[in-house]
């Protein structure tokens, strides 16, 4: 499947991220930013000042829209996660939490990294079979179908294949290799080109590791000249886990905040708002 990317960054406008172009939700955040003066812009204006300094190059007919669901999709994911979102968005408007007094906010996002870490924590006392039953779930939940496994000679390491259906319509095959290995113990150049070697010509690869990859795995992984390989390291996979509420039990609550201005706010309906930027997620391990 090939990759599009839809921003190019000039080299005297912004710098890069690990040497790739922005994507539109990273392009969003520098224009908030660089040129908002710490006031909420519409994502319509947003993507006009994109273009205006030649930060967007796209091929979609509509930009405006495109960058909005790119936000939106990043705040959605983040919250599902138990993360702070870098966004809020209101009524079309984007800003930035970090403009907030995120006190609470702060203390409730360490706590659920410490929930993260104690999840990630119990990946290596469980037996691998029950690690591999762990992660056919996960995969099923991401939308992976008709999966099938087989065990190398390592028993820390399982090789999987299946389906990933997205919205029933498409349909890619998915050859997976799932490894579980302490932390620090990364996922070399060699170990990848080695899986590269196996994957079969129309199949797309999903290498999952409870560790981390070498920044030489990461670049072959992704590099343009082959097909890519999706990489899911330890921190994105007990993430995973909490998204989908796998190990983990959610309770949703609330912050209110009063409404700022004049008096007559007061007699508004919208006196007392119940911002988006304030819903948090409380996550305890189950």
């Amino acid at each position: 499947m090939t990759k599009v990317i839809d921003i190019w960054v000039p080299d005297n406008q912004f710098p890069l991220f690990d040497g790739k172009p922005l994507t539109f939700t990273e392009c969003a955040y520098q224009i908030l930013l660089n040129y908002s003066g710490q006031e909420p812009m519409h994502y319509q204006k947003i993507t006009e000042k994109a273009m205006d300094l030649g930060m967007l190059v796209t091929k979609s007919l509509d930009p405006p829209n495109t960058l909005h669901s790119a936000v939106w999709g990043e705040v959605n994911r983040d919250r599902e996660r138990g993360e702070i979102p870098r966004f809020d968005m209101e009524g079309g408007y984007v800003g930035l939490t970090q403009w907030y007094n995120i006190d609470l906010q702060s203390r409730i996002y360490n706590h659920n990294q410490n929930i993260r870490l104690a999840l990630y924590n119990q990946l290596f006392q469980m037996s691998f079979s029950q690690f591999e039953c762990m992660i056919t779930e996960l995969l099923g939940k991401m939308g992976v179908e008709h999966i099938e496994s087989s065990q190398v000679k390592s028993r820390e390491k399982v090789n999987m294949r299946g389906t990933l259906v997205v919205g029933d319509v498409v349909r890619l095959r998915m050859a997976m290799q799932v490894m579980r290995r302490p932390r620090g113990h990364a996922v070399s150049l060699q170990e990848l080109q080695k899986i590269r070697s196996q994957i079969r010509a129309l199949d797309n690869a999903l290498i999952v590791t409870t560790s981390q990859f070498s920044d030489e795995a990461k670049r072959e992984a992704y590099s343009e000249r082959k097909k890519p390989i999706a990489l899911m390291d330890g921190k994105q996979l007990s993430c995973l886990l909490m998204e989908h509420e796998m190990g983990v039990e959610r309770s949703d609550m609330y912050l209110f905040s009063l409404s700022q201005g004049k008096e007559k706010q007061l007699s508004s309906p919208k006196s007392v708002q119940r911002l988006k930027k304030s819903q948090m997620r409380h996550l305890k391990a189950s």
